[in-house]
């Protein structure tokens, strides 16, 4: 663990030093919050996927339920400003997020299909939902509470930022200091083990990938509240890299067992940094994704050295 931590910060460290020499305007304290507040989507997500990346998985319908959670929530508040509506349908998109993610579990553990490729097929079914409830076409617009969650500010804090500290606190004492979170360590470490030692991976592997899509919505509401409309641009693919990027720059590993639930939200907040960088710079979408894909191979390969 401590070498992911080293390798963290070094990136962290070489960041702000190419940022002052070539953008010191990024490092004024009011772009690092808005920065921060930017990461605040990718954060929460990616806290999902590194669950998932714990038991040795992937979820790749992670872009999908975040567009998902945006075109339902925008068209369902649009109907009525009644906040029993409004938190139902909150409560709606979160149990159906859930139940994605659990059929993504079920189906890798008890078919032992790879789970790139389910949750891929996944991503394909949610898509299609979407666009036939959508016709195409979105529509509505979301509540001024979710609009105030999505942009609104408490003092000189985002509220947004609130949220992801909440959810930040309540996952780091899900995963390091509860039952469940030692099973997912233990599954993702050594599989065969664990259910020697009568752990029900089953049920571990379900909830791991139900709770990656339930804050995949979480995170499609706070874009959602932040755009105010319906918009198929929310989330989509690169959401799946973008979760990926930043939990291996968390320290997290594709082989499981590794990572914890700090570092995944600063490799949200680092990663938006560099991509803010490289915008000031004028690079544009495909200089992104080459660096996306050499931080992803840099990070793999420092941290397999430690075995």
């Amino acid at each position: 663990m401590k070498r992911q931590f080293y390798m963290m910060g070094l990136v962290t460290v070489a960041l702000l030093i190419c940022a002052l020499f070539l953008s010191p305007g990024l490092l004024a304290p009011k772009h690092l919050l808005e920065i921060v507040r930017q990461a605040t989507p990718l954060a929460i997500a990616t806290l999902g996927q590194s669950v998932v990346m714990l038991t040795g998985g992937a979820d790749l319908s992670i872009g999908s339920v975040i567009t998902f959670t945006n075109i339902f929530a925008a068209d369902l508040m649009a109907r009525s400003n009644s906040p029993v509506v409004e938190a139902g349908v909150i409560v709606l998109l979160l149990c159906a997020g859930f139940a994605i993610g659990s059929v993504n579990g079920s189906l890798i553990h008890f078919t032992k299909m790879p789970p790139f490729v389910m949750t891929l097929g996944m991503s394909s079914i949610v898509t299609g939902a979407y666009l036939i409830y959508s016709k195409g076409a979105p529509k509505g617009r979301v509540s001024e509470f979710l609009h105030f969650v999505g942009s609104g500010r408490l003092g000189i804090l985002p509220a947004s930022v609130i949220v992801l500290v909440l959810v930040n606190i309540m996952m780091y004492f899900l995963i390091h200091k509860s039952t469940f979170g030692y099973k997912v360590y233990y599954v993702g470490s050594n599989p065969t083990a664990s259910i020697f030692s009568g752990v029900k991976t089953s049920r571990i592997i379900i909830q791991s990938y139900g709770l990656s899509s339930m804050l995949a919505v979480v995170s499609g509401l706070i874009l959602s509240g932040y755009i105010g409309i319906g918009s198929f641009k929310v989330g989509g693919d690169p959401y799946v890299l973008n979760t990926m990027a930043a939990a291996v720059i968390g320290g997290t590993t594709f082989d499981g067992g590794t990572g914890n639930m700090v570092g995944p939200v600063f490799g949200a907040v680092i990663f938006t940094f560099l991509s803010a960088l490289l915008v000031t710079l004028g690079l544009g979408e495909p200089f992104k994704y080459i660096v996306k894909g050499l931080i992803i191979i840099a990070m793999v390969l420092s941290y397999s050295k430690r075995s």
